[in-house]
């Protein structure tokens, strides 16, 4: 089957048209400074309380809460959806819709019609939430709770802010009673209780937080629990949720803000990336709109592609817990191989949004960055000390790092840099860097590696062990298989496991005599222990550390 489908151009174009135009093609608008006012045309009153801004693209209402875009004042008013409201629109402003054809499969079809009814669901679900929140009192907890954010009733209507109620069978009934079932339930907005065998609201008693894609359709919906009915009180429930992937929502491929942050992206060449929903409003809330959120989740390679579309500059502002941290540990070596250069946000506060409510103001401006793979380097290096076998560890990381750099004349800077700033011999640091270069080129680009799928981790490691990999990129093995030993330090990727030795080793003593220190060593391959008296000096050295231990045999 053949079918036109309005380009994500034309839609763009759409987005760009007046919306005062627009509502006042509905509504007779009155100039007010820079504004226009008039009554709502979502509710009954007699002094306008409407407002229209062409400076911010949106409209709002103070009566009732109502606002959002040109699209979404349409869809609204109209009661239309995504697509009819664009067409509507085009035909109010005389702006030309572009189309382009292509032929669907039958599951292609049948994907496209789910997609349709789960936007259809989060169409209806998302300004019933909204008007909850927005007829909830000023001194609600709920309310409460977002004005001590920094929150004020202009951006909760922006971001279209929600209050899903402490009613567990509030808006389930209405979606079943129109058909929507399945659509509700493969968005988490209907879930089913394993004890009673019943339908459920699932953002109950969270503030509901609405999810667009690039063109501000809606494609889900995030929650933010709040404890408000005394009958929670002692019971678990998860902070967030985020929507399951389904036919309308991938996690994988959405970056929660990229619909408003894309322009300041490109203005400022900058995108600076948090981890929480409620972290990229604070930060937009306060003129930092160049920011978009994982929403808590891995950055992946699909979110990184659609972010390099805007800008190749990112600094990241993740929380300054543990979690937060390896995180960005984590990121950083894929942001550096798929070619952006990556700084970093140091702040005060466990969050960005902390640090919003800390700092005040209406405005704010992001702290002063500082290069982020030089900032990882010096970590590892001071995590290290004095100790040379943590040293040894350390610039083996640091290497493997600056290795993932994409640009030639970038990653031979940093290489410089580190080399004189860490005082390493050069010729010798360099020969292990283009070791460790090779391997890492060897294993992208083995023949019939998925580079987007995930790292294949056996279902025989540890969450030790698995904690240990996603921090070092290698873990430590002893294992029988077949009834024989598979000892060494083991690697992962999309093909597999990569074997970077068949021992290990273990630290026994460290005898201090200044330049003269040594270490005693104990090697395993499984089949033979052995011990090595060798000077720390040489440690460092993968030939002259390798010298020692091929020297005691099977020990690769």
């Amino acid at each position: 089957m053949t079918s036109k489908r309005i380009t994500s151009h034309a839609i763009e174009s759409i987005k760009s048209a007046s919306i005062s135009q627009v509502v006042g093609h509905y509504v007779p608008l009155k100039k007010k400074g820079a504004n226009y006012e008039a009554c709502c045309p979502f509710h009954n009153e007699k002094s306008a309380s409407f407002t229209v801004s062409e400076a911010k693209d949106m409209y709002k209402c103070f009566g009732c809460g109502a606002g959002g875009d040109a699209i979404r004042f349409v869809m609204e008013h109209q009661k239309q959806s995504f697509i009819e409201a664009v067409t509507t629109i085009s035909q109010i402003t005389g702006i030309a819709l572009e189309y382009e054809e292509r032929e669907y499969t039958e599951a292609e079809k049948q994907t496209l019609s789910a997609a349709e009814a789960q936007e259809a669901v989060l169409n209806h679900v998302i300004p019933v939430y909204r008007q909850q929140l927005y007829d909830l009192p000023a001194d609600h907890p709920v309310k409460q709770y977002l004005y001590t954010r920094g929150f004020t009733d202009e951006v909760i209507a922006e971001w279209q802010l929600g209050w899903a109620g402490t009613d567990w069978h509030h808006i389930t009934p209405q979606l079943i009673n129109k058909g929507w079932h399945e659509a509700a339930t493969k968005l988490g907005i209907i879930k089913r209780s394993k004890s009673s065998d019943s339908n459920f609201d699932g953002y109950r008693s969270r503030i509901t937080i609405p999810i667009s894609d690039r063109s501000g359709r809606y494609i889900g919906l995030a929650g933010r629990f709040l404890l408000i009915d005394p009958a929670d009180e002692g019971k678990e429930f998860p902070k967030y949720i985020n929507p399951a992937d389904c036919e309308l929502y991938n996690k994988s491929t959405v970056l929660f803000g990229l619909n408003k942050a894309a322009n300041a992206i490109r203005k400022t060449k900058c995108a600076v990336l948090v981890e929480g929903n409620l972290d990229v409003i604070a930060m937009h809330s306060k003129g930092i709109e160049n920011t978009v959120g994982t929403s808590g989740t891995a950055f992946t390679k699909q979110q990184m592609a659609a972010l390099k579309k805007h800008s190749t500059s990112i600094a990241c502002m993740f929380d300054n817990d543990d979690a937060g941290q390896k995180a960005f540990q984590r990121s950083l070596p894929e942001l550096l191989s798929n070619g952006f250069q990556v700084s970093r946000v140091p702040y005060t506060g466990k969050d960005p949004d902390e640090w919003v409510q800390k700092n005040g103001g209406s405005e704010l401006s992001l702290p002063k960055t500082e290069d982020a793979v030089l900032f990882r380097c010096r970590e590892l290096m001071e995590d290290a000390a004095d100790d040379v076998m943590k040293k040894s560890d350390a610039k083996r990381l640091v290497l493997e790092l600056v290795a993932e750099v994409a640009n030639d004349i970038l990653r031979s800077n940093y290489l410089d840099t580190i080399i004189s700033k860490y005082k390493w011999n050069k010729g010798e640091t360099k020969r292990q860097f283009d070791l460790i270069a090779s391997l890492s080129s060897n294993g992208d680009g083995a023949e019939g590696a998925d580079d987007d799928g995930p790292i294949k981790l056996p279902d025989w490691l540890s969450e030790d062990q698995r904690e240990h990999f996603m921090t070092n990129g290698y873990v430590p093995v002893r294992r029988q298989v077949n009834g024989k030993w598979a000892v060494g330090y083991w690697g992962f990727n999309q093909n597999g496991k990569q074997e970077i030795s068949n021992f290990t080793v273990q630290p026994l003593f460290h005898v201090y005599a200044g330049a003269e220190s040594r270490y005693m060593l104990q090697i395993d391959n499984g089949y033979r222990k052995a011990v090595l008296d060798i000077p720390a000096k040489s440690i460092p050295s993968i030939d002259q550390f390798q010298a020692f231990t091929v020297a005691e045999g099977n020990y690769l």
